[in-house]
């Protein structure tokens, strides 16, 4: 009897203890449902009424599982109103935060999550070009927390920048991904103009578009950067054919396309010191640059001064660092129209190696250049210069050689732009220049061969017999030379501050030439 009663009391406290499992289980779905319901209704409410009155924001759905720790939103869209001058429209198609850390929110306060995902966001960002400065910012209420994110991925995203009076694109990126690996956000972070830390980082996009002045735009076909950079389809050229952009101009200027199919970056890094981006890289390679330009000089002169080189460099608002930059199997052509109704004469270099050394404003390194080309395709030549600073003086140095030369190449040239033909060979050229912003000087030996001057009349059809005549009186045909065969001449020019630092090199060789071709060939 006692036993059965035992059994029963036993079966009685079981089916009690069940009850009480049931109804604890039952409070604690109803609990996490109204948990779960809470922390969503907490997080609309957020979204819909604590932003700041400068964001924006509407989306379609919004998902949140307390179990899961996930929280995803579906077709987002946002404004975001920097001022009336800056506005960025953003949609995302979705948005998802994985594995939200619970126990870390309720421990510190703070915020660490797995992963963050934002799939096909796409940015328009709109600007006011007249506005050069910003208004200052308001002071905004310290942030005490940290956020955490393992992984951060924007993918299938497009980003555009236009102008707000004219609706024209400033820049554009297509097919951007991008992926982050242990993002952190904080006080520190936020003051700095990154306003996170990250371990590594990956980009990749489509093609780019950027207007970089009124006349010229860049272009990219696609692009790969991490610790390193690939880049593909470089263009930067001139927007309008050339009929169109002479049209536009009211004084002398280079239209300019410029192509370089791959560009291949080596170890890149960069950050931010004060208020200027620093780019460190340790090696760049360009392959296969091709640059055409050209002048119409008929067209009034641009009399604006032009910084040399160094003085460019140092003033740029980029602090850059770059051991090494090489250029391989390259091509550069210029061409200057100086007569209507004729064409522009051109003179162009091809298979250019080129070796740049020490590309910094960083420091005060000589910046050495050291390139070896073909002119007009056949002749070798080596060209060689470099820029230091002496006693707070921005100083250059430049060496060159010609070999091989048949002067009728370069004919085409010196027709359309000097109003004359050369003839002979010049088997050996050399020169060495040192100047500073203002003067050079220098000197140069050459060996050439039966040279001589044909001078052309006004319409480039018919010889000027008597000018041809006198200057080839003054010329020296290359007979009179030393016993190694070399006439030697000296070089002495001021720089014109309105040209560029190629038309300086220019002058000062074509000072050498004449010297050397004028003069009694001695070396002094």
């Amino acid at each position: 009897m006692m036993l059965l009663k035992s059994r029963f009391q036993s079966k009685k406290t079981k089916k009690t203890i069940i009850v009480y499992l049931v109804c604890i289980l039952i409070l604690g779905a109803f609990g996490c449902i109204a948990l779960q319901s809470f922390i969503e209704n907490k997080i609309k409410k957020t979204l819909s009424e604590d932003l700041p009155p400068t964001i924006q924001l509407a989306y379609e759905n919004l998902d949140f599982s307390l179990l899961s720790k996930n929280i995803a939103l579906k077709n987002i869209q946002a404004v975001f109103i920097e001022s009336s001058d800056t506005i960025a429209i953003a949609t995302i198609k979705n948005l998802c935060i994985r594995n939200i850390s619970y126990g870390k929110i309720l421990w510190d306060g703070n915020l660490e999550v797995d992963n963050f995902i934002i799939d096909s966001l796409n940015t328009t960002y709109y600007v006011n070009k007249e506005v050069k400065e910003k208004s200052p910012n308001k002071r905004k209420k310290q942030f005490k927390k940290t956020i955490r994110i393992e992984n951060v991925e924007i993918k299938n995203s497009n980003f555009e920048s236009k102008i707000i009076r004219t609706d024209s694109t400033v820049s554009k990126i297509d097919d951007i991904n991008i992926s982050l690996k242990d993002c952190k956000i904080n006080k520190e972070t936020l003051a700095s103009k990154i306003p996170f830390v990250y371990d590594s980082y990956t980009i990749e996009s489509g093609k780019v578009f950027f207007n970089s002045s009124k006349y010229e735009a860049i272009k990219i076909g696609s692009l790969h950067i991490d610790k390193n950079a690939s880049i593909h389809g470089f263009s930067l050229k001139t927007k309008y054919d050339r009929k169109e952009f002479e049209k536009k101009l009211h004084k002398e200027r280079d239209y300019i396309d410029l192509k370089i199919p791959d560009i291949e970056i080596e170890g890149l890094d960069f950050n931010f010191q004060k208020d200027s981006l620093c780019v460190e890289i340790i090696s760049g390679k360009f392959k296969k640059l091709d640059l055409a330009m050209y002048r119409n000089k008929l067209l009034p002169d641009d009399l604006v001064r032009k910084p040399m080189f160094l003085e460019t460099l140092y003033n740029m608002p980029l602090k850059i660092t770059i051991p090494e930059i090489k250029l391989e199997d390259g091509s550069i052509s210029y061409s200057e129209l100086v007569k209507e109704n004729t064409k522009a004469g051109e003179i162009f270099f091809t298979d250019i190696n080129s070796t740049i050394t020490n590309l910094s404003n960083t420091n005060d390194k000589e910046i050495v250049f050291v390139n070896k080309a073909k002119l007009m395709g056949t002749s070798p030549i080596d060209l060689e210069w470099s820029f230091y600073k002496k006693e707070k003086h921005n100083l250059f140095r430049a060496y060159g050689v010609i070999k091989d030369f048949d002067t009728k190449n370069i004919n085409s040239f010196l027709k359309s732009n000097l109003r004359a033909e050369a003839r002979g060979t010049i088997s050996e050229l050399y020169f060495t220049i040192s100047g500073d912003d203002y003067t050079a000087s220098g000197d140069m030996k050459m060996k050439y061969t039966d040279f001589g001057f044909v001078v052309l009349k006004k319409d480039r059809l018919g010889v000027n017999k008597l000018l041809t005549a006198i200057g080839n009186i003054f010329t020296n045909d290359g007979s009179k030379t030393d016993e190694n065969g070399y006439r030697y001449g000296e070089i002495k020019v001021e720089r014109n501050p309105t040209k560029s630092f190629f038309n300086y090199l220019w002058i000062n060789v074509k000072d050498g030439i004449l010297s050397t071709f004028t003069s009694n060939g001695k070396k002094k």
